[in-house]
């Protein structure tokens, strides 16, 4: 398992690199309809980040307990912000609205 702290794979760490890979392989549909639909043309990349935070946190297993603490532990290190300018950039769904 990967341990440092640091920049993974282009990514600003390990967590923030597993969510992308997920959420472009699984979710890219459904990311780009929640978003496209919530947000203005111009909205700041930062409420790009909320919207598919809220996104992801609804589609998350009901787990308790100490499961719980772990995904919650590893979804707050994510870099929401960098996963929604990727898909800005890749997806480009500011331009098609």
């Amino acid at each position: 398992m990967y341990t440092n702290r640091g920049p993974y794979k282009g990514c600003a760490n390990y967590e923030t690199f597993v969510m992308l890979i997920w959420l472009r392989s699984e979710l890219a549909s459904e990311v780009m309809a929640c978003v496209s639909a919530s947000l203005p043309c111009d909205a700041p990349i930062c409420f790009c980040a909320v919207l598919i935070r809220e996104h992801v946190d609804g589609v998350s297993p009901g787990l308790s307990g100490i499961w719980a603490e772990l995904l919650d532990a590893a979804l707050d290190e994510v870099d929401w912000e960098e996963i929604a300018q990727d898909f800005t950039d890749t997806y480009r769904f500011n331009e098609e609205r």
